[in-house]
């Protein structure tokens, strides 16, 4: 199973080499990386994921080879079997490979739901709203006279429920470009789903 690539594995067997990568340190590194992963961990940086007077170089390989190990982990749903199987081929010692289980095993729902909050689509159109303007003069007291169309499109963001609006102002001209834009892309939807 082709989980991670190859230098993730490469870099979770640098995990187990690096003598100053302790135990302790290794607990610390996987309950802040859950945390990360599974709350809001927004602000905090790899020095803040992997404490200890570990070498930088070593905290940027590794912290980001567990971070995809976890997060392709609960992506495809894999089973605790399935990561063992992955963590054996980096030759995980098996301590730390039961620490980690029972690490993912307790956290998998949590950043699924957290994933499961950023989403893969985008947000849907589901209704519009618009005015028309008549604009009389601008800001340097001359007369413009001309229409003005402002057009609100309300937005739904299925993953995770929220609705937004897309406002812009136009022209008439402007307002027709964009509707026979929109018409051409119906047609080419509609072509290609009949080929």
């Amino acid at each position: 199973m082709e989980l991670v690539s190859s230098s993730c594995l490469e870099a979770l067997q640098l995990s187990n080499k690096y003598d100053k990568f302790s135990d302790e340190i290794f607990k610390n590194t996987l309950s802040n990386l859950v945390n990360f992963l599974s709350k809001s961990g927004r602000d905090t940086d790899v020095q803040g994921i992997c404490p200890g007077d570990l070498d930088l170089a070593f905290k940027k390989q590794t912290v980001p080879a567990f971070m995809t190990l976890f997060i392709e982990a609960a992506k495809t749903d894999a089973s605790p079997e399935q990561l063992s199987m992955i963590l054996d081929e980096s030759e995980f010692p098996n301590h730390r490979k039961n620490i980690l289980l029972e690490s993912y095993k307790m956290n998998k729902q949590h950043i699924r739901a957290r994933l499961a909050k950023i989403g893969t689509t985008p947000p849907h159109i589901v209704d519009v709203d618009w005015k028309l303007d008549y604009n009389l003069q601008n800001n340097q007291s001359s007369k413009v006279m001309e229409l003005q169309y402002t057009v609100a499109l309300k937005t739904d963001q299925k993953t995770s429920g929220n609705s937004s609006d897309v406002q812009f102002s136009c022209s008439r001209e402007q307002l027709q470009d964009f509707v026979g834009k929109l018409k051409e892309a119906v047609k080419a939807v509609e072509r290609a789903s009949q080929s």
